[in-house]
């Protein structure tokens, strides 16, 4: 054994004792469930660059924090990485007591993340209650924009002290639905309307997606700070005419 830590079960989705140990194929994660037994997982076969990873002093703190305030989502878009609706089991949405000891123990920028985080009732609440937090630096917002075709809820977001807004937004063609792509769009409308500021993150198969993407941009860029965008290869036996391959952002002026 190396290292101690703390998994997560599979099966039930609770901590559970774990360890580092060292075989002679490479260093395995173990983690121990008392109900669902052990499970093991490889994930350094260089001994030398693990043990180098755990000796360095890393001085430097994090200084953004994401927090995810649940699992559950309101959509099922082919492209989350969460599992959300998936039949794993996740833990229960953090409490309010449980997030205002994570807002006290941390200082910097907070981004309040899911599953989807405005399925919670209390988002508003959960909002304010960072906000009171002089050590909580910039608090923001990941979210897929369904909720926010409402007005009145944006208002509300904006009245909470919400400083700025993830938005996943993607061309119709990739979205779940053109219902799903116009409430984003409307989410868009609403951001500018209440002057709360946007991320925009897009995720893409083929460079003809990018046209509403960038359309979006064109209408909305006095709103839009900054911009990432995803490209993802699909996997098969024939590949596509037209794919992209690149990630990054570019930051927008004002």
């Amino acid at each position: 054994m190396i290292k101690k830590s703390i998994g997560i079960c599979r099966v039930c989705a609770k901590n559970v004792p774990a360890w580092y140990e060292e075989r002679s194929d490479g260093i395995y994660f173990v983690s121990d469930c008392h109900v669902h037994g052990v499970t093991e997982e490889i994930v350094e076969r260089d001994l030398g660059s693990f043990l180098w990873g755990y000796e360095q002093e890393y001085k430097k703190g994090a200084s953004h924090l994401a927090i995810p305030v649940t699992y559950r989502c309101n959509l099922k878009c082919k492209y989350c990485y969460t599992m959300s609706n998936s039949s794993a089991k996740f833990p229960a949405d953090k409490s309010l007591g449980t997030l205002k000891e994570i807002y006290d123990s941390f200082e910097g920028n907070v981004t309040l993340i899911g599953g989807e985080p405005t399925v919670r009732k209390d988002l508003f609440e959960i909002i304010r209650l960072a906000k009171e937090h002089s050590n909580v630096g910039k608090l923001s917002l990941a979210t897929n924009g369904q909720r926010l075709k409402d007005i009145d809820y944006v208002k509300k977001l904006a009245g909470s002290g919400l400083d700025f807004v993830f938005l996943s937004y993607n061309d119709k063609e990739y979205d779940e639905s053109i219902h799903v792509n116009n409430n984003k769009i409307k989410a868009l409308q609403n951001c500018s309307e209440c002057n709360i500021p946007v991320w925009l993150q897009g995720t893409f198969s083929q460079t003809r997606q990018l046209d509403s993407f960038v359309e979006a941009v064109e209408t909305y860029k006095k709103n839009i700070f900054n911009i990432t965008l995803r490209a993802v290869k699909p996997i098969g036996v024939r590949e596509p005419e037209d794919m992209i391959f690149c990630f990054g952002y570019s930051s927008l002026p004002g």
